[in-house]
């Protein structure tokens, strides 16, 4: 089992690269395929127990973390249904590529548009030869959509715009400024990450970014969280353990049809 990170590499070995969220009307909603009664979930879910060796996925050197995220998604997935899927750098390296435009130099290292990223995860190949099979945003203030997110779809994909008072800090929390930073929305940047476990009691978010396991608060999501996202795996790695229970997959995969014609 990872530890939760104690302290944090300097900031040059944690970059961002998420770009402003894009808005698109054909985006599937989450909240048409959820229960009307949502199941009881626990106070406490956690996919990272059987993680191991999380790496920061080349985020320590170039903007991919919304690549970097959703090979987290996988690895988290597959470590409690299977065995742990490990994407590698160079599969990883090549979806940035593929979807920012990235060559290798320094002026093409623009980062991603989390969107782009989960049209792209949900065509053939995928990334690192893994797909999704279906994506819907969920509300991201609505916390009964986030437990239901987590416990059912073994996490969620999240962006945020990060202020530098964050910097700092290995558990992020809401912070007035002054000594810790610029607490503006977006005063760093653009980050995109996998949540994939919360504890209810302490109101606290886990979620892996640059190799690290950390928290982060709920006032922090609620301030500084900006898209979220739900996928639904597909079945040759995760077995359909996934899909929770009420679910309207039907439906789900109608629509996705529809979207696509």
């Amino acid at each position: 089992m990872i530890e939760m990170a104690t302290s944090l590499p300097p900031h040059t070995e944690r970059r961002l690269g998420k770009k402003p969220k894009r808005e698109d009307p054909r985006t599937l909603k989450l909240v048409k395929y959820m229960p009307a009664t949502l199941p009881a979930t626990p106070d406490i879910d956690d996919w990272s127990t059987k993680m191991t060796d999380i790496g920061p996925v080349l985020n320590n050197e170039i903007g991919d973390c919304a690549i970097a995220a959703p090979v987290h998604g996988v690895q988290a997935w597959s470590s409690l249904t299977e065995t742990q899927i490990i994407i590698t750098d160079p599969q990883a390296l090549q979806a940035y590529k593929d979807v920012s435009g990235y060559n290798g130099t320094p002026d093409t290292d623009v980062g991603c548009n989390m969107l782009d990223v989960l049209k792209y995860w949900k065509k053939p190949p995928g990334i690192g030869d893994k797909q999704i099979e279906a994506y819907a945003e969920l509300d991201r203030l609505n916390w009964d959509h986030i437990d239901f997110t987590i416990h059912g779809f073994g996490g969620f994909y999240g962006g945020l715009a990060l202020p530098k008072s964050c910097q700092n800090q290995v558990s992020w929390a809401v912070s007035p400024g002054g000594t810790d930073g610029d607490p503006g929305k977006g005063s760093w940047g653009g980050h995109a990450i996998w949540i994939l476990g919360r504890d209810r009691i302490r109101r606290m978010l886990k979620f892996v970014s640059w190799g690290l396991l950390m928290e982060m608060s709920y006032e922090f999501w609620e301030e500084y969280g900006d898209e979220a996202y739900a996928c639904l795996s597909s079945s040759d790695w995760a077995e359909d353990q996934l899909t929770p229970s009420d679910f309207d997959l039907t439906t789900l995969r109608s629509d996705i049809v529809a979207v696509a014609a």
